[in-house]
């Protein structure tokens, strides 16, 4: 019988501890959820031992520590793959011990950060230069603070793993070093794209008549507050306004590359 289901209803505990007294090997896929992250990878196992783990570009026990930390998600086991080069040779006790450690403190942790908060050093720390002495990874996430990046682009870029990363950013803002803000990274405007979709499908003329249906639909083409439905709305206008000219068919397929467009942009 396959090995799946959902880690709201069996944990990766139990996924390990089942799979090591059935002494399989293969790889369980993992697609969990933590919070509105998706966290998508791979743990492998050799006659039932883990010998490895893969979440993006992270692999190792970090990755492995890191599907503790999510609350629901897929999961499957494929027996039929080929292994990749061992990155874990810890026992599976140490794998679990440590990993429900990391469920437990990654719960405190996100309590303080989000992945969106935007860090900046602090232009005059509490402590003086004279005082700051900081381990290699510290100094690394350190030199990524530049007033744009934010707490995921950090744990992202240093290879360090959410836990690690959002920790040593805990402990440089209680040093003094450094602050967070949460900013709101707004959406390239939708308009343009759209026009340029329409332009490509009917020539220049599709530029005023595209905003002619906007305005119909009671908008303004730069309105950056928008709505979807309004935007399709418009779009539905500009599919009258383009069927005499290309006739239904391709009005309605012009018409059908724009909704496309919007509906991209806002899942």
């Amino acid at each position: 019988m396959a090995l799946e289901g959902d880690l709201g209803d069996f944990g990766l505990v139990d996924i390990i501890q089942l799979i090591d007294l059935g002494k399989k090997t293969g790889g369980v896929e993992i697609h969990g959820l933590r919070g509105k992250e998706q966290i998508k990878g791979w743990v492998f196992f050799n006659e039932g031992k883990i010998c490895g783990a893969q979440l993006g570009s992270l692999v190792g026990e970090e990755a492995a520590y890191t599907f503790f930390t999510c609350t629901s998600g897929p999961f499957k086991l494929h027996e039929r793959i080929q292994l990749p080069p061992p990155n874990i040779r810890v026992s599976n006790e140490i794998i679990i011990m440590e990993g429900i450690g990391r469920q437990d403190e990654w719960a405190t942790v996100a309590e303080r950060l989000s992945g969106d908060m935007v860090l900046k050093l602090v232009p005059n720390p509490r402590s003086s230069s004279r005082e700051i002495n900081l381990e290699a990874h510290k100094w690394r996430v350190l030199t990524m603070i530049n007033g744009k990046n934010t707490v995921a682009d950090i744990a992202r870029l240093s290879g360090l793993g959410d836990f690690t990363a959002f920790k040593t950013i805990i402990e440089l803002m209680d040093a003094g070093l450094i602050e967070g803000r949460v900013e709101e990274r707004q959406a390239p405007p939708l308009y343009p794209e759209l026009e340029k979709l329409a332009v490509a499908g009917i020539g220049n003329s599709a530029r005023v008549l595209l905003a002619d249906a906007f305005r119909r639909a009671g908008l303004q083409p730069s309105d950056p507050a928008a709505q979807p439905q309004q935007m399709l709305r418009a779009i539905a206008a500009f599919e009258q306004s383009t069927t005499l000219l290309l006739g239904p068919s391709r009005a309605r397929s012009l018409a059908d590359q724009l909704r496309s467009k919007v509906q991209q942009a806002t899942a």
